[in-house]
């Protein structure tokens, strides 16, 4: 049990950290965003941190669909020891909540539609330098 409460607060701390993260990537790519569009800020003076924050933008995205495959997969897993079941089905279980909680989905689904909207103000600047 000691080893099952350890892991899971290990994992918990790996979850907020990257929830944390996304968070940070989310906003920053959003402000820059906000910017551009409401015409506060011209796309080309701030072309160096557009690209910088879309590959941040990527990196959060990878982490955070990689950890949700890892805790989707920690899921499906066959009880590892069938005399404790109970505790494996609640260690389970908590890791998915908690993984709820921090909202994991809906931050993949927004890091993603940050990433497009990025990488098109990126393709968008390139089409007119090359003009």
């Amino acid at each position: 049990m000691r080893i099952l409460n350890e892991n899971l607060r290990s994992q918990k701390k790996r979850i907020t950290g990257f929830a944390k993260k996304a968070t940070e990537c989310f906003e920053n790519g959003q402000g820059t965003l906000i910017n551009i569009l409401a015409g506060i800020k011209d796309k080309h003076a701030l072309a160096e941190d557009i690209v910088r924050q879309q590959a941040e933008v990527e990196e959060c995205l990878d982490s955070l669909q990689s950890i949700s495959e890892w805790i989707e997969e920690e899921l499906q897993l066959d009880r590892e020891n069938p005399a404790l079941p109970d505790r494996t089905e609640h260690y389970r279980a908590t890791l998915k909540a908690y993984t709820d909680e921090k909202e994991y989905p809906e931050w993949i689904k927004k890091l993603e539609y940050m990433n497009t909207q990025l990488k098109a103000l990126i393709e968008s600047m390139v089409g007119v330098e090359a003009q």
